[in-house]
């Protein structure tokens, strides 16, 4: 399940429960772009609960969909990720150190509020 909630201008949070499928991959990247219409430099919360991998057709869904996958990633300035994992926590730092202009930290699933305060913090 994913779950995607509007707060503000600028403010996008993102929950993933469980597994992801082909079919909620393309719903997924359909609906953050569509909420992200009119928004630049968001600040986005995912948090991940019950992580599990992708099946390959999401994977694959979301390969196809890279060239969207990049018009999603240039709206973002600041990306904090929750989750229980600190390989994907390291993952996600290292990618934000890939992208320009993208900034990426990892945080233990239920530090909420240290995430939101990195959110909001000018730097």
């Amino acid at each position: 399940m994913v779950k995607i909630t509007t707060r503000g201008n600028d403010r996008v949070d993102i929950l993933i429960d469980g597994k992801i499928d082909a079919d909620e991959m393309r719903r997924v990247v359909d609906d953050i772009e569509a909420e992200l219409v009119h928004v630049e430099d968001a600040k986005v919360l995912y948090e991940f609960v019950n992580f599990e991998f992708p099946t390959l057709g999401a994977m694959a869904v979301k390969l196809a969909e890279l060239p969207k996958m990049l018009r999603i990633l240039k709206k973002f300035s600041r990306v904090a990720l929750l989750v229980d994992r600190e390989w994907m926590r390291m993952a996600a730092e290292f990618e934000g150190d890939l992208i320009p202009g993208l900034e990426i930290k990892g945080f233990e699933l239920g530090a909420t509020e240290e995430a939101e305060a990195w959110l909001e913090r000018a730097e």
